[in-house]
């Protein structure tokens, strides 16, 4: 993925589409499952959002999301 810092959020989001149209591969089916997504760092939340978007698309019946930190500021999101 491209440096998502001098990308608008929309841009992120249709960056993150065109990866995930590509196809993901999963270690595990999650139909029905409820999903952790696990991330080093929120800044504008997109990636979190992205996968849950993806892993609900294929059947996941929740998906929670843990972030390590918060970026200070939010002067990368525009």
């Amino acid at each position: 993925k491209p440096d998502f810092k001098r990308l608008t959020i929309g841009e992120k989001i249709r960056v993150w589409e065109r990866l995930l149209a590509r196809g993901v591969q999963l270690s595990s089916p999650v139909a029905g499952a409820r999903v952790y997504v696990i991330d080093d760092l929120y800044q504008s939340g997109v990636t979190i959002w992205s996968y849950a978007r993806y892993l609900k698309s294929v059947g996941a019946a929740a998906v929670y999301g843990l972030v390590c930190e918060k970026s200070r500021g939010d002067r990368d999101n525009r």
